[in-house]
């Protein structure tokens, strides 16, 4: 029998009711390697509504090298600004290769089922409890712009900060991937599989989760002006 040290674990799962449409799962990973994580530093950028407020740096990085750029004050609803594309383009090539290795199904079935298909991703992330749930996307950045070609230089992103909402799920995208990326290949399976394959997105803050796989999926449901669904991480409640 796997030690609780040795494998993946659902110990919870979580009502329709509070995370639509599929409800959601607590998972225990022990195997995380801490490669793709957030890292925080302090900066001496005054906050332009007030004197007394300066901003931090967050990056999401891959093996210390970053893929978001974000830039916080601390306060919820305060003002965050967010630029995509850090880091080298080799890097970000390397990361859209190893993710697109994920196959993964709408949850369905046994819990090893996806989870299995989920390790390589846990493994790049920090031990610990996330949620993973299935949430739907607007292929948007939550002011009407299609999100992939969006944030190229630190610019400010309204749905990073808190706002009044019955539902606390994520439900605005961030790019991982540079445009250069775009496949025709690529979007013709997006065609065949969006609706039944979802992405993969780890929740940055509020609205946005940035989309780790799934990009072609997004362009396609963005043509047909519908939502696009993702299996989401987070780990805001730990």
């Amino acid at each position: 029998m796997a030690h609780i040290d040795d494998e993946l674990l659902v110990i919870d799962r979580v009502g329709n009711q509070t995370h639509p449409p599929h409800g959601g799962w607590l998972v225990w990973n022990p195997i995380g390697e801490n490669r793709l994580r957030t890292e925080c530093g302090p900066i001496n950028v005054p906050y332009r509504f007030s004197g007394g407020l300066t901003r931090r740096e967050v990056f999401l990085t891959l093996d210390d090298v970053p893929l978001i750029r974000r830039q916080a004050t601390g306060c919820p609803t305060c003002e965050q600004l967010l630029q995509v594309g850090c880091g080298s383009a080799e890097l970000a090539a390397t990361f859209a290769e190893a993710i697109n290795q994920l196959t993964i199904d709408i949850v369905r079935g046994e819990d090893a089922d996806w989870l299995t298909a989920m390790t390589p991703l846990f493994r790049l992330l920090p031990r610990g409890v996330y949620l993973v749930s299935l949430d739907e996307y607007f292929p948007t950045d939550g002011q009407g712009r299609f999100f992939w070609n969006q944030f190229q230089s630190l610019e400010s992103f309204p749905a990073l900060s808190a706002c009044i909402d019955l539902s606390d799920r994520p439900c605005f995208l961030a790019p991982t991937q540079p445009t250069n990326k775009f496949q025709r290949s690529s979007f013709t399976q997006a065609q065949r599989d969006y609706r039944t394959k979802p992405g993969l997105a780890l929740k940055l803050d509020c609205k946005v989760s940035a989309l780790l796989d799934g990009h072609h999926r997004a362009l396609y449901a963005a043509l047909n002006r519908e939502r696009v669904s993702c299996l989401t991480l987070s780990r805001e409640y730990w």
